[in-house]
């Protein structure tokens, strides 16, 4: 379906300023391994990471004043693991004030969107929510147990505990089903994001862009739900930015000067797949070769076919574009998409046409812990 209408974003406000000020943390942590002499690329990178998820979310909710700030906060810090800029203790001293800056930022406009709040909600951590389900599932095997050692009486006392037995384990099954649909929410939560980011972008680039969205009616598990809106940013804006090209250019190739953006939501087996469409320009196999020689990731002489050569694109780092924007050309993207699915358990795949467009599939487990017994 073709997207109609788009709900307020003020409903994503909170779990943005609770992903933000995590983010925020991870970067103080960050920076106290840099000023203990950890210089690795890894530290760095982790840091800088964190602060550009906090510039994605913050330009895809219309956080303007911290969506600048973090550019300029990460234009630094690109510098600095780059190399350009030495870790001193003066440098890192003014990260830590830049990114004191950040918090103060985030409590502001936290504060300042703040209204008598909206539906009540809380936040509840998925270490919780599994040790319920931890206990429902001991529920469960304790009451089989207990129907085991009653059936075999005959006895009118043995009757009617035979009879609190079923209705106990009728209430066992419906507290299953119920501690199991909590754990579940509906992609839409993070799906209903990304339309002002294409508008967004497409303004900026000069570019038309259509964003359909399928199948946001779909559950996924809570954790995975809160983990999964940086990628699947990193994807969309990459679609826009890199796939998808100029109306001229679209003509002179014969195509609608509209592009389009299709992201797609469905169960596959015994999990969720997530899939990423443009029909835009495909990869550009002989650009990422040569880059990717450049930095030597590969030899000159290495004989590797298109798939492989896409591969590539997923290095921390990489990147074709020469001049950075506040959109893309920073390296940070795929990177994040493959640590971020990974850690959830997932798989990423990519397929490239010239001329037709890409794709990008996140398979995902659809709940991130086993599911409770149902039979003994």
């Amino acid at each position: 379906m073709r997207v109609q209408s788009v709900p307020a974003l003020q409903e994503f406000h909170e779990a943005f300023f609770e992903e933000a000020t995590e983010h925020v943390a991870a970067v103080e942590a960050g920076l106290r391994h840099v000023e203990a002499g950890a210089t690795d690329a890894e530290t760095l990178n982790a840091v800088f990471r964190a602060v550009h998820s906090v510039k994605g979310l913050a330009a895809t909710l219309g956080f303007g004043e911290i969506a600048t700030f973090t550019h300029e906060f990460e234009s630094v810090l690109d510098r600095v693991r780059s190399g350009a800029v030495q870790p001193t203790s003066e440098v890192t001293q003014m990260l830590h004030r830049a990114n004191g800056t950040l918090r103060d930022l985030l409590s502001a406009s936290r504060t300042e969107g703040a209204t008598p709040q909206e539906s009540a909600t809380i936040r509840v951590s998925t270490e919780k929510l599994d040790e319920i389900v931890a206990l429902v599932g001991d529920v469960t095997i304790t009451q089989a147990l207990v129907s085991r050692l009653v059936g075999g009486g005959d006895s009118a006392r043995s009757s009617e505990l035979r009879d609190a037995l079923t209705s106990l384990d009728r209430c066992t099954r419906e507290l299953q089903d119920r501690v199991r649909s909590v754990r579940l929410l509906p992609v839409a939560a993070v799906f209903h994001r990304f339309p002002r980011l294409v508008r967004d972008a497409a303004t900026k680039l000069g570019k038309q862009v259509r964003l359909e969205l399928i199948g946001e009616e779909t559950e996924l598990d809570a954790g995975t739900i809160e983990r999964i809106g940086d990628p699947l940013t990193h994807l969309v804006r990459n679609a826009v930015d890199h796939g998808l090209e100029t109306p001229a250019e679209r003509l002179s190739a014969g195509k609608d000067a509209t592009g389009t953006v299709t992201l797609r939501v469905f169960h596959e087996g015994d999990g969720v797949v997530i899939q990423i469409d443009d029909d835009g320009r495909g990869l550009n196999t002989a650009r990422i070769r040569e880059r990717a020689i450049e930095r030597n990731l590969i030899g000159g002489n290495d004989a590797l076919d298109d798939d492989a050569i896409h591969q590539i694109i997923f290095a921390p780092g990489f990147s074709t574009v020469t001049e950075v924007s506040d959109l893309s050309g920073r390296g940070v993207g795929m990177d994040v998409v493959k640590r971020s699915i990974e850690a959830l358990n997932g798989t990423v795949s990519l397929a490239s046409a010239p001329g037709r467009g890409s794709r990008v599939r996140l398979r995902l487990p659809l709940t991130q812990r086993t599911a409770l017994v149902t039979e003994l």
